[in-house]
């Protein structure tokens, strides 16, 4: 089921002194977007510090300037007035002896609000007829992590991560709060002098974050407990296997290593031929071999589509035969993107590499190394 058609659909940001991320994001998943992507949620809650979250009750939920309001009016219609959002989902992070904090300035105070957030987390997702949409645009950089991990050690299928992006001039404009349907002039001060702008030219995207889901791994006291965030992390790391390849051909995706690899199609659909010869427990790949290049189009063919004509000219371009060139292309380009990403020492069990010699041959061939149980190519 998807996000929008839960009962419950929970909205939940981080804020420090910018609260303008929940209006921005509210327009974004409400009205600038497709009608079947539409989520208007039934709650609202925001987590913060002390400072932020006097912005937030000022900005947001007075009576002037009261911009939630003011938002739910300006769009009429669509149910946004009757989402749950007052200062009691205000949630100031606190530690164990009910402490709040004015900021996060030292490493204990990291440690709490780790633990505040995850334990958040744990709680929302807990409901199973509740959806979660978590962003991660305001605060301090070391909240929206918290809370991205968090999400990940505790999200499920319908739950999603965002970031919110706004066009300049509107972007640190404090008065700044969405595009308004109306004209509405706020003044930004550009080389030495003040320049007015209307709101209603203003672009917000909603960039959303793909994230691997581990909840799965976690042992049920966990699930239903109290855990502090290094303990919770600790036994997700457990639960993963070393050195595993999940590969999604679909989102172009790559997972290696706790790290998330957009890949282009032509160079993932290699990877995977080569992943999923290692987890059949097969040779790895020569050009020589016969129907290589039928091998390759068939990956290939689930993460383009068959009727575009990138398609048609990639098969057009290997219908004599994969080349050798082709090979040692494709090679190279795949270990030098997951090298950037990873770093040289932690990409070396998932790079393409020279393995045995071809059966009657000195020809060598090209596969990885990864443990055939812990690849997953789909």
């Amino acid at each position: 089921m998807q996000p929008q058609n839960y009962e419950r659909r929970v909205f939940l940001a981080v804020t420090g002194l910018s609260p303008q991320i929940v209006t921005e994001s509210l327009y974004a998943m409400s009205i600038d977007c497709d009608e079947e992507a539409r989520f208007i949620p039934t709650e609202i809650h925001l987590l913060t510090t002390v400072r932020g979250s006097e912005h937030a009750r000022l900005n947001l939920l007075s009576k002037s300037p009261g911009q939630f309001y003011r938002f739910c009016q300006d769009y009429p219609g669509l149910g946004l007035e009757d989402i749950e959002f007052s200062e009691e989902n205000i949630h100031i992070i606190s530690d164990s002896q009910g402490n709040f904090l004015e900021d996060i300035r030292n490493s204990h105070e990291n440690n709490v609000a780790a633990d505040y957030i995850t334990l958040l987390i744990r709680e929302l997702t807990a409901d199973t007829e509740l959806a979660l949409h978590v962003s991660i645009a305001g605060g301090r950089k070391t909240m929206g992590y918290y809370l991205g991990y968090a999400l990940s050690l505790y999200g499920r299928e319908q739950d999603r991560l965002s970031h919110v992006l706004v066009s300049d001039p509107y972007e640190k404009n404090r008065d700044f709060y969405y595009p308004t349907p109306a004209e509405s002039v706020i003044h930004v001060m550009e080389n030495g002098g003040e320049v007015a702008y209307d709101c209603r030219n203003a672009i917000i995207d909603l960039a959303g974050i793909p994230f691997v889901r581990l909840r799965q791994g976690l042992p049920g006291d966990l699930l239903n407990g109290n855990a502090s965030f290094t303990r919770v992390v600790a036994e997700a790391q457990k639960a993963l296997p070393d050195e595993s390849v999940l590969l999604s051909l679909e989102k172009h995706e790559l997972y290696l290593s706790g790290e998330i690899i957009k890949m282009p199609p032509a160079l993932l659909a290699f990877y995977a031929m080569a992943a999923h010869r290692r987890q059949q427990a097969k040779s790895g790949i020569h050009w020589t071999e016969e129907g290589l290049a039928d091998e390759y189009m068939y990956y290939y063919r689930q993460a383009v589509n068959p009727n575009s004509g990138i398609y048609e000219r990639t098969e057009a371009g290997i219908k004599n035969g994969i080349s050798q060139q082709f090979i040692e292309q494709k090679k190279s380009k795949v270990n030098r993107r997951i090298t950037q990403v990873l770093g040289e020492r932690m990409a070396q069990p998932y790079l393409l590499v020279q393995q045995q010699n071809m059966v009657g041959t000195q020809f060598r061939l090209i596969g990885i190394n990864v443990n055939s149980e812990n690849i997953q190519v789909g």
